[in-house]
């Protein structure tokens, strides 16, 4: 059996005219997931769980923009999980 955690951060902002949210991604570890407490959880039962970034980057003004927007993100990210991994793990 595999477990696959697919992560993918996230922020929710009330509408401006306070009738509903707005969900929106965020850079891995700036938004409302609390990741470092989901690994934990996920490697206390399942030591040999792998995870696998996702991103909700927002649509930029092209699409050369929007690929460079997601690259500063995994770039941010995935050092970020990494790091959250080792200490857990260790």
């Amino acid at each position: 059996m595999t477990l696959n955690l697919h992560v993918k951060d996230f922020t929710v902002v009330r509408g401006g005219t306070n009738m509903g949210f707005t969900v929106t991604g965020a850079p891995t570890g700036e938004g409302k997931l609390d990741i470092p407490r989901l690994l934990a959880r996920m490697y206390a039962c399942r030591p040999d769980a792998s995870v696998i970034l996702e991103q909700w980057t927002p649509q930029m003004g092209t699409i050369e923009q929007s690929i460079a927007e997601q690259e500063r993100w995994a770039e941010a990210g995935v050092p970020y999980l990494r790091r959250l991994i080792f200490e857990i793990k260790k």
